[in-house]
């Protein structure tokens, strides 16, 4: 039954890799498939309910929204692969205080072939950033129980020279905010995410 509500969700996934990176991404979802297949084998449910107990799911760490905004029509797997060489070796500083809410979109990066150094507060980021050569900077933005930790970085990060890109990547994102003075984007879902780094590293990088 494990192999069976895995296979359902499956159908919602990129049905081929074509390289490496794509592979390993491919591989990892599918951890992530097994895992909540589980789920629902526990769940009591009979294959019948598979459906709905896969698409009525509202959890933040459901799967099946995983699934639809990653691989959302192929678009991130294929652009990633058209730009590999690009992609490849580039190095990303990413902030957050709560590093197991971003696990999936680091080591997806980290598939695609970015280096990502992952810290939690704005004092190891700058550290870091005097340290090496990073292509762009991912932040969040409430940190430590301050909810404009991130912008504040951001400013600090400007005034102490440092040029590099930013994209801040958020729970919860009120679009008529707009984006962040001097920042590249802001986003809360992860394709967006995607999307938006490889836009600074073909800028960046050819």
């Amino acid at each position: 039954m494990i192999i069976a509500a895995s296979t359902y969700v499956s159908s919602l996934l990129v049905k081929s890799a074509t390289n490496v990176a794509l592979e390993k991404v491919t591989q990892m979802v599918g951890a992530r498939l097994y895992e909540f297949a589980r789920e629902f084998v526990s769940s009591g449910k009979s294959m019948d309910e598979s459906e709905s107990f896969f698409c009525d799911a509202e959890s933040k760490d459901d799967l099946r929204k995983d699934a639809e905004n990653i691989f959302s029509a192929s678009a991130v797997l294929k652009r990633a692969q058209l730009i590999s060489p690009v992609i490849k070796g580039s190095r990303i500083l990413w902030i957050d205080d709560n590093p197991g809410f971003i696990e999936f979109e680091r080591k997806t990066l980290e598939a695609f072939g970015s280096i990502i150094d992952p810290v939690s507060t704005s004092e190891s980021a700058l550290s870091m950033l005097s340290s090496f050569q990073y292509d762009l900077v991912i932040s969040d933005i409430d940190r430590h129980a301050q909810n404009d930790n991130g912008l504040k970085f951001l400013t600090v990060m400007r005034e102490k020279g440092f040029s590099q890109e930013v994209i801040f990547y958020i729970f919860n994102l009120d679009r008529a905010s707009g984006v962040p003075l001097g920042s590249f984007g802001i986003t809360n879902h992860p394709d967006e995410l995607y999307h938006l780094v490889m836009d600074i590293l073909v800028r960046q990088r050819i």
